[in-house]
């Protein structure tokens, strides 16, 4: 397993090949700071992550977040105007740069004590809001899906960008759930409208908004709303996001700038979108499944995890409710009875192989005790390097485990043994153990010792399971590693450092796809350099994902060939389970952006 302390050793050994300047710090009075490094032609972004009197442990995102791409004077600069800081106080950073080429860098652990003071010139700060200027307060709608977030139009205004999420309080000038820039105003307002999200009673939306007044930046943060009963308005009518105009003002917005860069993200047709644009999103709000998803119809006891299910598009097994996808277990005996032949029809796999038929001739075993559903995006949507967000609520129950993953779209170093690599999103086990522990991070192949090298377990911080709530897991996939995320919080990255195809673990051999790795692969990223899909699905069982331990006895076993009996005669000792809790996966949103 990585841990955290391992993941951010290596993220320091990995960026020394390009030396950052030293960032120039300054402290305002009577308030604000601003950090600041030379503009290099060659850097094309500078981050910067801090916080007052609160050491950052690693890449932790801190009280202030921001990307900055366009020089002042010569420097990058970040630069905040309401944070007094007084002698003795301290800055906390870390701060990270991309270069024009795409390689990212950062430097690590850095501090600066408030001392020295500089006297701030009136209207330096381009965020600050001077005397004749405040920002109106925004008029906010709730309808009976979706809501708008208007401040009315001012002579001077050019720009007005809203940044919102919903139950999830920012900690600072953060993108959000939603982000978006209006340069025209629609009758007398600049509005902001969204029209998918159905919002309930006792739903906050918290939001911060940016206005650009006569070329200057301006910040009204901290804002909430709560929805009470009913709506205030009807449903809008007119497009919810108008096409904004680019604008080049002083001022550089602390999530990005309007015009388009191309991303590092490559997608399908071969196309680079915007950076941070959003490139797939499904908030399951319709009726049907939208068909950017394939819905699988195959046994899942093949190679490589034999899951115990048979994954059909049946309404009892995938259903979207509400707005919500949901995906449940049922017994294969409701609907084909306890039987050893089985032919999947309009099957998914591979046409005359296991994942389609199944006959007592050729199969020991009974068919999958369990049918299941999976979704995923194989021949849809694929793509290389972005940022994936899933806000889910995990399933419940004895052996039961989601199946939120990455998949390689075209297998290209191998089809077996998932030495084409996937990436983990979330696992839990459902029950009866270890529901405390998630696990995030990649598979570099099937099976143990190599399984879950590359897997971070993060613990329930209350001591409760995973299950029980609603939670956001977020993966960033850069050229350079794999970041992995729970709430908004970092949890671990993983890092080639010279290539996964040296690694090695602990009995010191290399992984079995090494050598293809490293003949085939277009970089030290592989075999995560190539184009990958989403899936979305629930499992159960299995020969890899649950392990006989004197702490976790399992009811079959995993090197039987009569593993799925086993599992379907001890019934008694695990069916009370998906009675008792919540054994469906049940998820709220996926959504993709570019990086």
């Amino acid at each position: 397993m990585l841990s955290i302390a391992v993941g951010l050793t290596l993220l320091t050994s990995v960026y020394a090949q390009f030396d950052i300047p030293e960032p120039e710090v300054i402290f305002y009075e009577p308030r604000g700071f601003r950090v600041s490094i030379p503009a290099d032609p060659d850097i094309k972004l500078f981050a910067f992550h801090g916080s007052k009197n609160q050491q950052l442990q690693g890449t932790e995102a801190g009280t202030w977040n921001s990307d900055v791409t366009v020089p002042q004077d010569g420097r990058l600069v970040y630069e905040d105007s309401t944070t007094k800081f007084s002698r003795g106080d301290y800055l906390s950073y870390w701060v990270y740069v991309i270069l024009n080429n795409g390689q990212g860098y950062s430097r690590l652990d850095m501090s600066k004590t408030a001392n020295d003071f500089v006297q701030r010139l009136q209207n330096s700060f381009p965020s600050h809001n001077p005397i004749g200027f405040e920002i109106p307060t925004p008029e906010v709608k709730i309808f009976s899906r979706g809501f708008e977030v208007s401040i009315p139009e001012e002579e001077g205004i050019t720009l007005f960008a809203f940044h919102g999420q919903l139950n999830f309080p920012f900690t600072g000038l953060q993108a959000g759930q939603w982000a978006s820039d209006i340069t025209r105003p629609t009758e007398g307002r600049y509005r902001f409208i969204e029209r998918s999200t159905k919002l309930k009673p006792g739903d906050v939306l918290y939001f911060w908004v940016h206005v650009i007044f006569n070329g200057l930046g301006y910040n009204l943060e901290g804002q909430e709303y709560k929805v009470e009963g009913g709506t205030s308005a009807p449903a809008p009518t007119r497009p919810s996001r108008p096409t904004p105009t680019p604008t080049s003002p002083p001022f550089v917005s602390p999530v990005g700038v309007t015009t388009c860069q191309p991303s590092l993200t490559v997608l399908k047709n071969g196309t680079q979108p915007c950076t941070g644009s959003l490139i797939f999103e499904d908030d399951f709000h319709g009726r049907r499944l939208s068909d950017q998803w394939l819905v699988e119809r195959r046994f899942g006891s093949v190679d490589p995890d034999n899951e115990f299910v048979i994954y059909l598009n049946r309404s009892e097994n995938l259903e979207i409710s509400r707005g919500y996808l949901k995906i449940k277990p049922t017994f294969t005996n409701t609907v084909y009875r306890d039987r050893y032949d089985l032919d999947i029809d309009d099957c998914t796999g591979e046409i005359d192989s296991p994942a389609c038929s199944r006959s007592r001739t050729k199969f020991l075993d009974i068919i999958p005790p369990v049918l299941s559903a999976r979704i995923s995006t194989k021949g849809k949507f694929h793509f290389l390097y972005g940022k994936v967000e899933i806000r889910a609520q995990l399933p419940n129950g004895n052996w039961i485990f989601p199946e939120l993953f990455l998949e390689s779209a075209r297998n290209t170093y191998s089809d077996e043994f998932l030495q084409s690599g996937q990436i983990r999103m979330a696992f839990v086990s459902g029950g009866p153990c270890n529901t405390q522990d998630l696990y995030q991070g990649v598979l570099l192949d099937s099976r143990e010792p190599y399984r879950t090298n590359n897997l971070c377990v993060k613990r329930h911080s209350s001591g409760g399971k995973w299950a029980s709530d609603f939670h956001t897991y977020t993966i960033i996939w850069t050229p350079e590693k794999i970041s992995t995320y729970v709430d908004d919080k970092f949890n671990c990255e993983i890092l080639p450092i010279d290539g996964f195809a040296s690694h090695v673990v602990d009995n010191g051999e290399k992984y079995p796809g090494a050598t293809k790795w490293q003949q085939l692969g277009l970089s030290k990223m592989a075999p995560f350099d190539q184009e990958f899909f989403l899936t979305l699905g629930l499992g159960v069982g299995g020969h890899n994902d649950f392990q006989d331990t004197k702490y976790c006895k399992l009811p079959w076993s995993n090197t039987s060939p009569r593993a799925m009996s086993q599992f379907w005669q001890k019934k008694t000792d695990w069916a009370s389970s998906w009675e008792n809790f919540d054994p469906d996966l049940q998820i709220d949103y996926v959504r993709v952006y570019a990086l």
